[in-house]
């Protein structure tokens, strides 16, 4: 019985270590080849569209879903919804500790379908705060946009776009945020955290999973995938100021616990509830309205709006230098 365990673990061990290498593999593979597993990826996750949704739902409506999770550093079994919600409580006393007294605009990149900014701009209760998303998914945006609609907040901008090319002016929102987003950039934490600087005007934060902070069989999870190993290096390396970082208090999974990394930029600067303006992704200059399409002139690429919705994914953009009203 014991050889047929090790064989297993063996087995698992080695079946971890194929897909961890092959995902640093892929980092180095040409161009084209990394597009295409891009583009596959893109589709799995769009197409899985309403499942963040549906899942925020359930928890609400099944009360007694239970799962082994962490509160204030004890591992015990709790209640699924009521963990998150008290999440959530946290992280909306979080957002407006950080925005003070005065009404301010807040981004959450790579949000999803909203199912965290929304309950958060719940918890918070403040309407002349502007709330912003974007996720590299249209379909979730659609989602998030329906799931705004049900809760009756509303988004100030919402669009598809790629976290490391926000569609954002420099220094042009409050706070900007990710939450368990950058696990799955494979090495890309320094441009996703770089990104997010630039847009800020006062804080940025990161909630992941935390290597350097998690258990010894989350740490080997982590390692194992790829996931959140470069997340504290590439703040030092950029050079940004580290407020905290520390364990979340509350997580509805005791082997995937958050941390907060909470970078300050300029917390003197004065709050700006008014909602940004969509800028371009590439250049961040200023867009023009063409039909249903936005322009950047200066790069002569035009971003279509889907349903409302504005498309800001650079290889979706059309070179059109010449379009105009």
């Amino acid at each position: 019985m014991t050889d047929k365990r090790t064989k297993i673990n063996i087995r698992a061990i080695i079946k971890r270590k194929i897909k961890f290498f092959a995902k640093r593999a892929l980092q180095k593979l040409p161009a084209g080849l990394q597009k295409e597993h891009y583009q596959d990826a893109l589709i799995t996750y769009d197409k899985r569209s309403g499942s963040y949704v549906d899942e925020y739902m359930r928890r609400h409506d099944e009360g007694g879903l239970v799962s082994l999770g962490t509160h204030y550093g004890e591992i015990k079994q709790v209640n699924y919804g009521e963990s998150v919600d008290l999440h959530n409580k946290w992280l909306s006393e979080l957002v407006a500790s950080l925005l003070g007294k005065d009404p301010g605009s807040v981004l959450e990149a790579g949000a999803g379908e909203c199912t965290t900014l929304l309950p958060v701009a719940e918890f918070i209760n403040q309407e002349q705060n502007s709330y912003n998303g974007s996720d590299i998914s249209w379909s979730r945006c659609k989602f998030a946009r329906d799931f705004s609609a049900q809760k009756s907040i509303a988004l100030d901008t919402l669009s598809a776009a790629n976290i490391l090319q926000l569609p954002y002016p420099d220094n042009s929102i409050d706070i900007v945020y990710s939450h368990y987003c950058l696990e799955e950039l494979g090495g890309y934490e320094l441009e996703a955290i770089q990104e997010m600087y630039r847009v800020a005007r006062k804080y940025v934060f990161v909630i992941e999973a935390s290597y350097e902070l998690g258990s010894k069989g989350q740490r080997t999870k982590l390692y194992n995938r790829g996931w959140n190993l470069g997340i504290i290096p590439a703040v030092k390396k950029l050079g940004y100021k580290i407020l905290k970082h520390e364990l979340v208090p509350y997580c509805h999974d005791a082997y995937h616990h958050g941390a907060l990394v909470l970078i300050e930029k300029n917390p003197t600067s004065v709050n700006s509830p008014k909602a940004p303006s969509h800028a371009c992704p590439k250049c961040h200059s200023k867009l023009t309205k063409i039909e249903h399409s936005l322009k950047c002139e200066p790069c002569g690429l035009v971003y279509s709006n889907l349903q409302g919705i504005p498309v800001f994914l650079l290889n979706n953009a059309i070179v059109a230098s010449h379009c105009t009203n």
